[in-house]
């Protein structure tokens, strides 16, 4: 987005070096098949156009908060005295200034379950047993993504 450059930089370093892992990985272990999914991109392809995505225009705007131009305050955090939700948090990408709203991570998990972010695409690997359908509810698909994710950084760090 270029509000944090550094920040940026360091998660799209970070996203090079773990697809170039899974790619290890995947050269190593042929029997089993891994999926890299590009959590960045996927955010970031929403973030530069979230009105194609049914979201309000300015993403950086918090859906609970305590004002200012973000609607963020560090020192007043959501569900604290002074803060406020906002009245349809299906149409905001950013819940709180920290995390995303559930609405948000659907629309990165649909991104996935398609296949434009993920190597290979996971489309590519659905069957009767594995179907891969759109629409899935984000709080229970973003609970499997982060399962997976536990797993793979597991399998990351204890296998060298």
């Amino acid at each position: 987005m270029g509000c944090m450059p550094r920040f940026n930089n360091f998660a799209q370093n970070g996203n090079d070096l773990l697809r170039t892992r899974v790619e290890e990985l995947q050269a190593k272990h042929p029997d089993v098949k891994f999926v890299f999914a590009d959590y960045y991109n996927a955010a970031l392809r929403i973030l530069q156009s979230p009105q194609s995505f049914g979201l309000q225009k300015n993403v950086l705007v918090a859906c609970c908060g305590a004002g200012g131009p973000y609607n963020f305050n560090y020192s007043i955090r959501c569900g604290e005295k002074g803060a406020v939700s906002c009245a349809n948090p299906r149409q905001h990408f950013n819940w709180d200034g920290i995390h995303l709203t559930d609405a948000a991570y659907g629309k990165i998990a649909n991104l996935f379950l398609d296949g434009t972010f993920t190597s290979p695409p996971l489309n590519t690997l659905c069957s009767s047993f594995m179907p891969c359908t759109s629409g899935f509810e984000p709080p229970i698909l973003f609970s499997l993504l982060q399962v997976l994710l536990v797993i793979l950084v597991s399998v990351l760090l204890f296998n060298p």
